[in-house]
């Protein structure tokens, strides 16, 4: 196997962690597993751009600052936020999975894009009200009086499905995305940032 090779190897490995996916399995990783934190996600797909870059021939490493340590002095001092934007370039690197993902893993690829250092980041629930106001997924109760979001007709045909699993904390409903779901999601992002950013200002404590 070459040096390009392994390299390739090993960015395939992280892209798939990157969107939660085990990449020796093949099987999607647990929400509430550590891999699936956001920092680290976007730390993996930054790994993963300096191991593309690496492949092409380009410098190995790729510039990072790290905080200044007089930031620990004001942990507590908040710094609001710039209200969220992606542009049309930024869009384009948004990684997608083939397999479903759920809106945890979706909003954190969507993110990975994000400097949310200084801007809000995506929220899953906007995510979710732009589905519910497009009647792609509705509230709906079971038998036993448990209320939960489940996708429609119109959301299962574009691939949106709806498993009720079980928990710790009792039953639940298990909605996953499929690579076309996530693609009709992506083609309506302004609107759904629009959804985001009527909520009230976020701020960065500085941690």
């Amino acid at each position: 196997m070459s040096d390009r090779e392994a390299i390739l190897r090993a960015k395939m490995y992280i892209d798939k962690l990157a969107n939660g996916i085990d990449p020796v399995t093949d099987k999607k990783i647990p929400d509430n597993e550590v891999i699936n934190n956001v920092k680290i996600s976007r730390c993996l797909f930054y790994v993963s751009s300096v191991l593309q870059k690496a492949a092409d021939g380009g410098e190995a490493v790729a510039k990072y600052s790290p905080p200044a340590q007089h930031h620990a002095q004001h942990k507590q001092e908040r710094v609001y936020k710039e209200k969220l934007r992606i542009s049309n370039a930024d869009k384009l690197k948004i990684v997608l999975s083939d397999k479903p993902v759920s809106i945890t893993q979706l909003t954190q690829s969507i993110n990975a894009v994000v400097d949310t250092e200084k801007m809000q980041e995506l929220r899953n629930y906007s995510i979710l009200d732009w589905l519910m106001k497009n009647k792609l997924i509705a509230d709906i109760t079971d038998k036993d009086g448990t209320k939960y979001k489940y996708p429609t007709n119109m959301g299962r045909n574009l691939g949106i499905t709806g498993v009720k699993k079980s928990g710790a904390k009792g039953d639940y409903m298990l909605i996953t995305y499929s690579l076309n779901a996530q693609k009709v999601i992506l083609k309506n992002l302004d609107a759904i940032i629009e959804f985001n950013n009527r909520t009230k200002k976020s701020y960065n404590k500085n941690t």
